[in-house]
């Protein structure tokens, strides 16, 4: 895991310091680059008593939704977590991708209600 955070913080050329958003954002594209296919990120409230981040491998991108309700420093360890199953091909949960898309990156998406469709 340290050394994809090295790979992926030396490809980045954000001001210090950077607003979190910009550097999620940055994260996912070097992260896209190395997938050749685009890593989005989204926050969104989880479910009480479940998890902080979830990875959805869709067909022809990668989501991955970090719990809005923490830190931004937390936000980005879970971030940096998932970003690290990607690589090792650990526990995706691949789903048809368009539904599912634009489900949650709507504004108004209900992460329970889209998880469990």
């Amino acid at each position: 895991m340290r050394r994809l955070c090295g790979e992926l913080v030396a490809e980045l050329s954000l001001p210090a310091p950077a607003e979190p958003g910009d550097l999620y954002a940055a994260l996912c594209d070097a992260m896209s680059r190395r997938r050749g296919r685009p890593v989005q990120f989204r926050t969104a409230a989880f479910p009480p008593g479940t998890a902080s981040g979830l990875w959805l491998d869709m067909a022809d991108q990668d989501l991955v939704v970090i719990e809005e309700r923490t830190a931004p420093d937390h936000q980005l360890v879970i971030l940096g977590h998932e970003l690290w199953h990607m690589k090792a091909g650990h526990c995706s949960h691949h789903v048809e991708g368009a539904a599912v898309a634009a489900r949650l990156l709507s504004d108004t998406a209900d992460l329970q209600a889209t998880v469990l469709r």
